[in-house]
């Protein structure tokens, strides 16, 4: 059974367990791409190429191909403006995506333009908000109720279909945000997790193993600074069969014990400030 790390290469450093948890317990960590970055670097790329170009620019001789979606919205001139039109191409080509949700795919499509994507479309009377023919009622399928973690995770699983690690970089942030930043989970949720991350279950291919370091970071942010023993145990008493979750488990926290032994002194300190201080009053 592999117990296996991710590299902390230049391109994961933010991703790598040693940072999420310095972004749990310190505020000395890697900062995320944000969508702004994203938006660049696809425009770098997309730059780069001449695959789709439909308009030329000519300069004394000199042709500069463009696409001409990506000038929508920039020049105003009249004369530009038409030429842009007629470089719409007269048959659309059609890519079938049936393995996957119409909501997972209308996510992707409001990635592509905007580099990031939301889990909800707030003010729509359909969930779908990008389709040239979408629904006048909320499109009905499993991700409809779908936790907002599972949800990301199928983004991912989607991004690995498509080979596409930007759209997987910023699911996997929103995963962090999910997990270590904004919300609380108890137990089961947790087990959750796990299930999906670990095992013949798992969801995502996860090649790098990323997922399960950030699933294994997020257990033990909850263990040190969320749970009391109570509910570790309860937890534990969910995953005790899950071998490699609990390989992975122990692995990091052999690696990083001296972040969480800080953690624990820092958690006693306070713990014995608070102590004093109610002693004060109470002796006052």
């Amino acid at each position: 059974m592999s117990t296996g790390t991710a590299q902390d290469t230049p391109a994961s450093s933010w991703r790598s367990q040693t940072n999420l948890l310095q972004l749990v317990f310190t505020n000395d960590y890697h900062k995320f791409p944000t969508p702004h970055v994203t938006r660049s670097e696809h425009a770098q790329q997309v730059m780069k190429s001449h695959i789709g170009c439909d308009l030329l620019l000519d300069s004394n001789g000199i042709v500069f191909p463009i696409h001409s979606a990506w000038a929508l919205c920039g020049p105003a001139a009249d004369w530009m403006v038409l030429s842009l039109f007629l470089g719409t191409p007269s048959k659309q080509f059609t890519i079938p995506f049936p393995a996957f949700s119409p909501i997972i795919v209308d996510r992707f499509v409001n990635f592509l333009y905007l580099g990031t994507y939301q889990r909800h479309i707030e003010g729509e009377i359909s969930n779908i908000g990008h389709a040239q023919n979408k629904p006048d009622t909320p499109y009905n399928d499993a991700t409809q109720k779908m936790k907002s973690v599972r949800f990301h995770l199928e983004m991912i699983k989607f991004a690995e279909f498509l080979e596409y690690p930007a759209l997987i970089d910023t699911a996997y942030v929103k995963l962090i945000e999910q997990l270590l930043m904004r919300s609380r989970f108890d137990p089961k949720a947790m087990k959750d997790f796990v299930t999906w991350t670990f095992g013949s279950a798992k969801i995502c291919i996860d090649k790098d193993g990323l997922l399960k370091h950030l699933i294994v970071t997020a257990a033990i942010a909850h263990e040190y600074k969320r749970w009391d023993k109570r509910v570790l145990n309860a937890f534990l008493d969910l995953i005790q069969d899950n071998l490699e979750f609990l390989g992975y488990l122990n692995n990091a926290k052999e690696k990083h014990k001296k972040i969480l032994k800080e953690t624990l002194e820092q958690k006693q300190t306070e713990r014995q400030n608070r102590t004093n201080k109610k002693r004060a009053k109470v002796e006052e």
